[in-house]
């Protein structure tokens, strides 16, 4: 069907109105939960998480600074603006790892705050209602923590650290809430042992792998209240 040329304009006209009428109806149960980006730069949400009661999203973004990414939370219903969970004391700060508690009360998260790629472990109320906390003892030069995670009750963590020896990566369990020191539950490693993966069998029981009693010979251990043994040993990798 052709129209005369008086009048393609008028039809060309028409038919972007409804092109952008049908893109405004495509967008109208759409709504944006993340706080404005950076304009003019690379401002971008790099990943996010949402809370096991459904109530909580959190994402990593570099929002005021570009490629400085910075925890925040925002609840799922949009109902209040986004807040900055994590703190920056240096223009580089980030923010590597992060997760909610087993009762989405709380949020734990990696930050290298004080220097460069050496983490310090932190809890924050989801909503911001109480400052961040710190889990781990303040860490000396080149020691950093690598990762962590949650018991099942929510009543404790554990990661791993060289912040004791400063060489190999041990195993450390530490109160969610913070009322106790961490205490170290991996038992001593040889020179060039490391812990490789742990998860927590129990509330009370972490398993984990690691090389303890001979370089690159990787054994699976379990670690209770004031108790270590050595259960299997760990299959080797899949390549």
């Amino acid at each position: 069907m052709s129209f005369p040329a008086i009048l393609r304009p008028r039809v060309l006209l028409a038919a972007l109105a409804l092109s952008a009428l049908a893109a405004a109806q495509e967008r109208a149960h759409v709504r944006r939960l993340s706080d404005e980006l950076v304009r003019g730069r690379v401002g971008d949400v790099f990943d996010s998480t949402v809370s096991a009661d459904e109530r909580w999203i959190v994402y990593r973004a570099d929002a005021t600074q570009d490629e400085r990414f910075e925890l925040y939370s925002v609840p799922v219903d949009g109902s209040a603006p986004p807040v900055k969970l994590s703190f920056a004391s240096r223009p580089d700060t980030d923010v590597p790892a992060f997760a909610f508690s087993p009762d989405s009360t709380r949020v734990l998260f990696l930050a290298d705050t004080l220097r460069n790629e050496q983490n310090d472990l932190y809890v924050v109320a989801a909503d911001r209602s109480t400052p961040p906390y710190r889990l781990n003892p303040p860490l000396a030069a080149h020691r950093t923590l690598r990762d962590f995670g949650c018991s099942a009750d929510g009543a404790w963590v554990a990661f791993r650290s060289n912040h004791a020896s400063g060489a190999g990566f041990e195993l450390f369990r530490v109160p969610l809430d913070g009322s106790a020191a961490a205490l170290r539950v991996s038992a001593p490693l040889v020179p060039g042992g490391d812990v490789r993966g742990y998860r927590f069998a129990s509330p009370t029981e972490l398993v984990y792998d690691a090389d303890q009693d001979s370089d690159e010979v990787y054994e699976l251990y379990a670690s209770s209240i004031g108790e270590l043994r050595r259960r299997a040993p760990a299959p080797e990798p899949t390549r």
